[in-house]
Order: structure tokens, then sequence, then C-alpha cells
């Protein structure tokens, strides 16, 4: 019989995942800061391919046990996948609990390893300091989510404040734009000469 987890409450932001999710259908999915895959268990029959990273060894090995995914033990600031692997990433409040000074690495690699969406679902605080960007609570950031994703070449599909209680979550559902070396091809006529030049990309070819 399995080991079930310590708290198997369903929280809004699995609600808000699995809405994007299901719009979007994507093939290959990754979690930073996975745990023992929570969030993942509810994408279970929805997505082919569920993967999910955290620092925590044992809850990864539990993790093995209890969903239908790859599992590794890895720091989000140093994922251990290949360029744009993944047609969606979302986190769930691994940026609420990672320090300012590691941010800017860890967004770095969600975007390196997506090819098309990510989505962040983040703690901004409550009704009385969801406007506050700083330390709130031990061990839980607000960042500037907005000036963070402003640096990267993506397309905003969504960005909002959803209240739950008296939190803040900030939904930002981006789209990567994967720009492709585009390769122009010239072909001059050289007068005179009867000779004809064709250029490709920077390469020239005399005829």
């Amino acid at each position: 019989m399995q080991t079930q987890p310590f708290n198997l409450q369903k929280s809004p932001e699995i609600d808000i995942i699995l809405e994007f999710i299901k719009k979007l259908h994507p093939n290959k999915v990754l979690e930073p800061g996975a745990n023992f895959g929570r969030e993942l268990k509810y994408l279970e029959g929805i997505v082919p391919h569920l993967y999910g990273i955290d620092l925590n060894r044992e809850k990864v090995q539990f993790g093995k046990t209890y969903v239908k995914a790859e599992f590794r033990i890895a720091d989000a600031s140093n994922i251990p996948y290949k360029d744009n692997k993944f047609d969606f990433v979302y986190t769930d409040g691994i940026f609420a609990h990672s320090a300012p000074e590691k941010i800017k690495a860890i967004m770095d690699e969600i975007f390196r390893v997506s090819s098309k969406y990510i989505l962040l679902v983040e703690y901004v605080g409550t009704h009385l300091s969801r406007n506050t960007v700083g330390n709130c609570k031990q061990n839980t950031w607000i960042h500037d989510y907005n000036k963070l994703v402003s640096g990267y070449d993506v397309m905003t599909k969504y960005n909002e404040k959803m209240f739950y209680g008296t939190d803040c979550f900030q939904v930002i559902l981006l789209k990567k734009e994967i720009k492709k070396r585009e390769e122009f091809i010239f072909v001059h006529e050289v007068p005179q000469e009867r000779k004809f030049e064709i250029k490709i990309g920077k390469f020239r070819l005399g005829i």
C-alpha cells in the first residue's frame, strides 16, 4: 500500500496550473522545485511526459514512487536538461522561497529549458502587504515579477493577481519566441564579366 504525503489538500495554485495545462495541451512539462510531486500528481493522465526536480533527496525519492514522472535531485539554478526540452515549464512558489540573489539564475534556467510556455504562480503577499517588495516573512520573499520577466524575449499571454482568502498570488503566462537563424539568398549579376554571385548568409559562391 502506497504511503500518502503529509498534506494532500488541493491548493488554489493547482487549479490555476490545471486550467492552463488543459487549454494548452503540452507534451513535456517540468516543475522546478517539485518537492514530492503534489502538483504533478494532478497532471497524470493529462500530460504525456512529466518531470520534476528538487534539492530535497528524501522528497525526490518519495516522488519517484508517488507520481509517474521523471524526478531528479537538482537545483533550479542549474537544471540538468538540454535547451528547449520542455514545451511547458511552471513554478509554484519556488521564487517566493528563493533569496533575491538566486532569482536571476533560476529564471535564466527556466527560460533556457522551455521551448514555448512558462507559467509563474507565485505568492506576492496578503491583502495588507501585496504591494510590498522584500522579505515578508521567514524564508519567503516577494519579488517584482513584472520587472524580472521584462528582460526576456517572450510574449505575455496572461498577467493577473488572484486572491484566495488573505493570500495574493501573481499568475503570469509567457510564450517564448525562439528565433531561428535566417538565411537570405541574394543572386547578383556582374555586368560584362557574365558572372553571378550567390550569397547564403555570410558565404559567397561565384558562378
